[in-house]
């Protein structure tokens, strides 16, 4: 409990850094910088995030008011500082301060399902790792993918569907884990009828979440969808950053109409990565707690592999996971390298160098270690005596 009574006053401290800056300079869309890069606070994305908010002054109704790229649930949550305040201080201090509430939900659930607390404090007790939580909303899916797993062990299935659907709703990560759970379960010998029952939560709260989306706006609740069918390829994606290295070397090699590379690469990548995360759970359906939750890790990890486009906050999706399923010092090490290097890659060299070859070189140093996982992940899930990995 010390350690995680640790994590605790780390991160407390990383989000009254970043209020403290916010109150220093909360409109500066980089916020305070030392030579040019933003080590401690992002106030581009927390800006972006209200940007999204502002259906909540601007005549009330989501997305129609204001257009917002992200789903219904967030774009909800980034109007309600301003029903609190209009002041631009306290607005840019709303999300480090509601994440370290985040916070604390996860680890109440996370202790319960760690096999090593010494892995899961080391892992949030790094400063990288704090950076995130304080600057992005990652966090939010995070914890509740935590509590819904809690829920799962203590076979309380139709609330942990429930929390799976707000996830999924969240961000859309989370579905990567429905077939891991429902083998788990499956293997578990819970009947055919509970299982469906979990998957028509899932799909009643999801498809409740869209209907509402759609008598508040319309088609314009589809934003979100409209916006990612079209995002261009990025450099920090596995797919983009072997051909930023190893094709034409444009920084968006993989819209390059004239290369077959550019086309053929994400194309068979998201075919290999997607299939393994399909066919990982139903070839070797996880028999235990903690082998469904490194299996669920390691299914995150092969979505984002297969993925066209990448934000650097990802690596919280599976290592907030891997963090819960493994145990060994080696391990502990794996996760500090990937949220090191991560942390490495943005802010740091995004904000020093661009994202140029350099950058596409050092995604491809994190990919890397992200394979080094997934085989650790993939060595413990599929383990029938997982207690000996």
């Amino acid at each position: 409990m010390r350690l995680l009574a640790a994590v605790v006053v780390l991160q407390l401290l990383v989000v009254l850094l970043v209020c403290f800056l916010a109150w220093h300079d909360p409109l500066t869309p980089t916020g305070v910088t030392l030579h040019g890069a933003r080590y401690l606070a992002d106030n581009f994305d927390r800006l972006s995030y209200l940007y999204r908010g502002q259906w909540a002054v601007m005549g009330g109704v989501p997305y129609r008011s204001h257009y917002s790229d992200y789903p219904l649930l967030m774009t909800l949550y980034y109007g309600l500082p301003f029903l609190l305040t209009r002041e631009p201080r306290l607005l840019m201090m709303f999300l480090p301060l509601t994440n370290l509430l985040w916070l604390l939900l996860l680890l109440v659930g996370s202790v319960r399902l760690a096999r090593s607390h010494l892995l899961l404090a080391g892992f949030w007790l790094l400063f990288t790792t704090a950076y995130f939580v304080a600057n992005r909303f990652d966090i939010i899916p995070v914890a509740l993918v935590a509590a819904a797993l809690l829920l799962l062990a203590r076979r309380h299935f139709l609330t942990s569907a429930a929390l799976l659907a707000l996830a999924i709703n969240v961000k859309w990560y989370p579905a990567v884990m429905l077939l891991p759970v429902l083998m788990h379960l499956r293997t578990q010998g819970i009947p055919g009828r509970a299982l469906l029952r979990f998957v028509a939560v899932i799909v009643v709260v999801t498809l409740a979440l869209h209907a509402a989306g759609w008598l508040l706006a319309g088609s314009a609740s589809l934003d979100p969808y409209r916006f990612h069918a079209v995002r261009p390829d990025e450099p920090a994606a596995l797919a983009g950053a072997l051909l930023a290295l190893g094709g034409d070397g444009l920084r968006w090699c993989c819209l390059s109409p004239g290369t077959i590379a550019g086309v053929m690469v994400p194309a068979l990548l998201t075919l290999l990565f997607w299939g393994a995360a399909i066919l990982l759970p139903l070839r070797w359906p996880a028999r235990t707690m903690p082998a469904l939750v490194a299996q669920a890790a390691a299914c995150c990890l092969l979505l984002i592999a297969g993925s066209r486009i990448y934000s650097p906050q990802w690596f919280l999706w599976y290592c907030s996971l891997a963090a819960l399923s493994l145990s060994t010092r080696r391990d502990t090490l794996l996760l500090a390298a990937v949220s090191l290097a991560s942390y490495v890659r943005f802010p740091v060299l995004f904000d020093l160098i661009g994202d140029g070859q350099p950058y596409a070189a050092w995604s491809l140093l994190i990919w890397l270690l992200n394979f080094l996982l997934l085989a650790r992940l993939l060595r413990f899930s599929t383990n029938p005596h997982p207690g000996s990995s």
